[in-house]
């Protein structure tokens, strides 16, 4: 290689480095923005939402948020977005190692809604003001049923394969009992006053899916402890 091929691949090589750089600031910038919207939702509902406010909260100008995301509805849309990434990467601590069976899986489920809750009450306030937002908007409506969907899917392949190793009762219809569960999650999205009442309806439904000969094998869902 001689010294201007050299110099060729080290301009190549630090235009890639820039531009790697570049975006992961945008990236980073892009996730503020998003944290601090999904914060003052929280704080304050949609209908309390600045986009002056975001910029703010996030440490920068009206202009740089703009650029990100030129109009507030957009600004909305991103945090949905946001917020289903963390559902799906934000949990309860594992009840289990490796992939886990169908009830080690539906007790996560239960967990994870309290966890919510209790843990990062932020996040759950702001899905409870975007789902009702949805209801009058059409796009916010759309990326909400494509998270649910995932949800959907995702729950009702436990129940499924619960049916399938005998562990959960045959007779049961996977679609009804994940419709089911849904109802009961859609409806804790309100704040958990009493965790003991939220453990026993956990531990009803879990009693209603779980085939009696399994029952008294499983080891009982963990009660809150008491402060």
């Amino acid at each position: 290689m001689d010294e201007d091929q050299v110099v060729v691949h080290d301009a190549e090589q630090g235009t890639l480095l820039h531009s790697q750089g570049h975006t992961r600031v945008a990236d980073t910038r892009r996730r503020d923005l998003m944290a601090a919207t999904q914060a003052l939702i929280a704080e304050r509902g949609l209908e309390g939402l600045r986009t002056r406010d975001v910029a703010a909260r996030a440490s920068v100008n009206i202009a740089t948020l703009h650029y990100y995301f030129a109009t507030k509805e957009a600004l909305i849309a991103g945090v949905v977005t946001h917020i289903s990434e963390q559902f799906r990467t934000v949990h309860a601590p594992h009840l289990h190692t490796g992939e886990g069976t169908p009830l080690q899986l539906l007790r996560q489920e239960f967990a994870d809604t309290r966890f919510y809750q209790i843990e990062q009450p932020e996040l759950w306030l702001a899905i409870n003001e975007l789902a009702i937002r949805a209801l009058r908007d059409p796009a916010i409506a759309s990326i909400l049923r494509r998270l649910e969907q995932h949800w959907y899917v995702s729950l009702d392949t436990v129940i499924a394969g619960g049916i399938a190793a005998g562990v959960f009762r045959a007779d049961l219809d996977s679609d009804t009992v994940t419709d089911i569960l849904l109802g009961f999650f859609r409806g804790n999205r309100l704040p958990i006053t009493d965790p003991f009442a939220y453990d026993r309806a956990c531990a009803a439904l879990e009693r209603w899916i779980v085939a009696p000969e399994h029952l008294a094998a499983a080891a009982p869902v963990a009660a809150h402890d008491k402060e």
